[in-house]
């Protein structure tokens, strides 16, 4: 039962660590399209871009340190 219980934990940990990894390249590549603007709307929009990324680095690192714990 304890190995099954680590099984489904390493899994949501994997799962949750990919959909972290898309969702990074997802930002990155729409900071990129922002950047080509010049718009001040879109400075705005840029900047909290930058915040989730920052975010979602910083989680993938804790998941990252979870993992390797258990």
């Amino acid at each position: 039962m304890f190995f099954r219980r680590r099984s489904k934990h390493e899994q949501r940990v994997t799962q949750a660590s990919l959909r972290l990894t898309v969702a990074e390249t997802e930002l990155t590549a729409a900071m990129a399209e922002l950047g080509r603007t010049e718009r001040a709307d879109k400075q705005i929009a840029s900047e909290r871009l930058r915040v989730a990324l920052a975010e979602l680095v910083t989680a993938r690192a804790s998941l990252a340190a979870c993992a390797a714990a258990v």
